[in-house]
């Protein structure tokens, strides 16, 4: 294996451990929602704190992926890229777009009602962030089996 093998698939071991963790990061974090809503009798700010994180573990994850996706193109050639991977990078592009239109405010939504101890409101809100991540969630596979079609 040569030199430039070797660091191909170095980028494409942190591609996928990156989008791995970009979707894994969310896992259980709709169920925590739920029970912390359930359980809600003031300000939810455990829960916040875990929301912020798993934003800033999202954005991470995202840029990793997008950075190793380019240096694997620049690297391979864009000219022998596969059609499918070109779609997967656009429904990746889709996710974020998804994430900054739909799912950033209605986790601020969220927020907001946790801080306030607002129950009702904390339901609404979180039923949009839900919905928002199955979007993100079906975004991601798709992109995974696009990316998976040219291996």
């Amino acid at each position: 294996m040569g030199e430039n093998d070797v660091l191909t698939v170095i980028l494409t071991a942190l591609h996928i451990a990156f989008a791995a963790v970009w979707f894994g990061n969310r896992i259980g974090l709709t169920s925590d929602i739920s029970e912390t809503i359930h359980d809600m009798d003031g300000p939810a700010e455990g829960l916040i704190r875990r929301m912020v994180r798993s934003a800033r573990f999202d954005w991470m994850a995202a840029a990793g992926v997008f950075v190793t996706g380019a240096l694997l193109v620049v690297r391979i050639g864009p000219g022998d890229v596969g059609v499918s991977v070109w779609l997967g990078a656009a429904a990746a592009l889709a996710l974020v777009v998804v994430t900054l239109l739909l799912t950033r405010p209605a986790r601020k939504d969220l927020k907001d009602a946790l801080a306030g101890g607002l129950r009702p409101e904390a339901v609404a809100a979180a039923k949009k962030v839900s919905a928002a991540m199955n979007v993100e969630g079906l975004l991601w596979a798709f992109a995974l089996t696009l990316m998976l079609i040219e291996t």
